[in-house]
């Protein structure tokens, strides 16, 4: 969130101001490489990546670095994941109407706006935060957000999502504390997600999830698949399915 709000901060106040050809602002990479290096850095001398800046937050710095070349951050940025999920949204792509909004992300933005790279990227953000920043106990989360602050994603994510154990519920489970159905050799130890009837810290609405189910059929587009998802194309359909079910309102259900 950080990364996007600097992205916002760069961008220039006239949308139709095209990328200035030397100078400050001329070079999106290396600005965005620039606020990558000094992250948690404290008085360190800043540096170029080293491999160790965290994969989801390596994808947002890609797209902001797209944002300041095509002045189109509504594509790719948000202010708040928790706010952006929960609306559809909409925003007018013509300069001469985003020229009086007062901010570059208006609020009527919505996760629909997103390009599908984006919206791919929300989700798994989001997964993440569910498994990783919950519970009260305030010194265990922060040691489950550690664990989640590493070079690489946990294999609930890239491989095998059923970890996460979307369907389970109080009475079904005997134990459903953090790390209880991880795969043997996984060190985030985060898993399952908490159990259905327990609201997401991070909610998720019904029509978001379900539209992850579209998006996996795009899968034949080139690109269009998250480099980052090695799991089985049935597989990730099914896993949002579940999610849509579980996230749909109960008068529904």
């Amino acid at each position: 969130m950080l990364i996007q709000a600097l992205t916002l901060l760069a961008l220039p106040r006239d949308p139709g101001e095209t990328l200035r050809e030397r100078g400050h602002g001329s070079d999106p990479r290396g600005l965005v490489d620039f606020w990558t290096s000094i992250a948690g850095g404290g008085d360190r001398a800043p540096h170029r990546r080293s491999g160790t800046d965290h994969p989801l937050v390596r994808k947002v710095a890609d797209l902001c670095v797209e944002s300041l070349v095509d002045r189109h951050p509504e594509r790719r940025c948000w202010i708040d994941e928790r706010e952006i999920v929960g609306r559809v949204g909409t925003v007018s792509p013509q300069p001469g109407i985003r020229r009086v909004q007062d901010s570059w992300l208006p609020a009527s933005h919505g996760w629909a706006v997103l390009e599908p790279r984006a919206q791919r990227l929300l989700a798994d953000v989001m997964l993440l935060l569910n498994l990783a920043d919950r519970g009260r106990d305030s010194i265990e989360r922060a040691r489950r957000l550690t664990r989640a602050s590493r070079p690489e994603l946990p294999p609930c994510l890239t491989i095998d999502r059923t970890a996460m154990r979307v369907t389970l519920g109080r009475r079904q489970a005997h134990d459903v504390q953090p790390g209880s159905t991880c795969i043997d050799d996984c060190p985030f130890r985060l898993c399952p997600l908490p159990p259905k009837g327990d609201e997401l810290p991070y909610q998720m609405e019904e029509v978001f999830c379900a539209h992850q189910i579209d998006l996996v059929g795009t899968w034949f587009r080139p690109g269009a698949r998250a480099d980052w998802q090695a799991v089985n194309r049935k597989d990730l359909r099914t896993f949002w399915h579940e999610m849509s079910e579980r996230m749909a309102p109960a008068w529904r259900k």
